[in-house]
């Protein structure tokens, strides 16, 4: 089990799921990474790998009469932060709706500025994005997010800002 860059990703849980949705084996990765599960049948099944601050995945595996290896590794979850601010005044603007869209114009994750006009979005996969902060008038700008990480854009009502 490794994290994005290649390091041991102690404490990943995995999940071994048949092909009808039942659970077969979950277990913890070590500090070092290292897990081992059993497969009580011989049926190919879907390994679910998951950590904090990671994107999940999930693997097919054939089971074999033996162990067999199967490593994972999990790209790491970013998030974007920054305040929405009035264009005119500079002053933060509380209780405006923050959205995520991706390259199709899907709604990847949403949000609601705070009282200082703050908005966090996270668990977000590396990526290209648009971000909209609604008001009169709204405001979008690109952002790229890598892996991990929280990246700040901060954004003007009113004003492209990126």
């Amino acid at each position: 089990m490794c994290g994005p860059a290649g390091a041991p990703l102690a404490g990943a849980t995995l999940t071994l799921v048949d092909r009808y949705g039942r659970q077969k084996g979950l277990a913890r990765a070590g500090a070092d990474g290292v897990y081992e599960l059993s497969a009580p049948d011989h049926d190919a099944c879907t390994l679910v790998v998951s950590a904090d601050g990671h994107r999940p995945r999930a693997v097919q595996v054939a089971a074999g009469s033996g162990p067999v290896p199967v490593d994972v590794t999990l790209v790491g979850a970013g998030g974007v932060r920054g305040t929405v601010r009035h264009p005119h005044t500079g002053r933060p603007v509380p209780d405006a709706l923050v959205t995520l869209l991706d390259p199709h114009g899907r709604v990847v994750a949403s949000a609601t500025t705070a009282a200082d006009g703050s908005y966090t979005l996270r668990d977000i996969a590396p990526g290209a994005y648009t971000l909209v902060a609604g008001g009169y008038p709204p405001v979008a700008s690109g952002v790229a997010l890598g892996p991990g990480g929280t990246h700040r854009l901060d954004l003007d009502l009113g004003h492209r800002t990126g």
